[in-house]
């Protein structure tokens, strides 16, 4: 008798811990759980970037928006964050949590942004 067994290659994703009031970074791909709180962010993907380069002179400032899952007492809420291209920082407000939030890296002019190089960095609050 002969057995044949596939093998899949699988990637066991580990979920970073913070707590309320600490700044946290992660990739495309990676989540952090809000330590005490049934709050799980996982960074999906970054939808746009049309942010004006560094060393470029444009009318508009653009924007950079990044899809989010939420999950949150046992459900998950797709949110898309978006962050003005001229501001340090940006919020979003969700069931009684603030999340202010920045992604990076700002584009630079002539210069591609690959999917695995953005990050966002969280601080949540209540």
């Amino acid at each position: 008798m002969l057995f044949i067994i596939f093998l899949s290659a699988c990637s066991v994703q580990e979920t970073a811990a913070a707590e309320l009031g600490q700044e946290f970074t992660i990739g495309v791909g990676q989540s952090v759980k809000v330590s005490e709180e049934d709050l799980v962010i996982t960074f999906n993907e970054v939808t746009g970037d049309s942010r004006c380069p560094q060393n470029v002179t444009c009318i508009w400032a653009g924007e950079v928006k990044a899809k989010v899952t939420v999950d949150y007492e046992g459900k998950e809420y797709p949110i898309e964050l978006v962050e003005p291209g001229s501001a340090d920082k940006a919020e979003y407000e969700f069931s009684g949590y603030t999340l202010v939030y920045h992604i990076d890296p700002y584009p630079i002019a002539e210069e591609e942004i690959s999917s695995d190089e953005y990050r966002l960095t969280m601080t949540i609050t209540k």
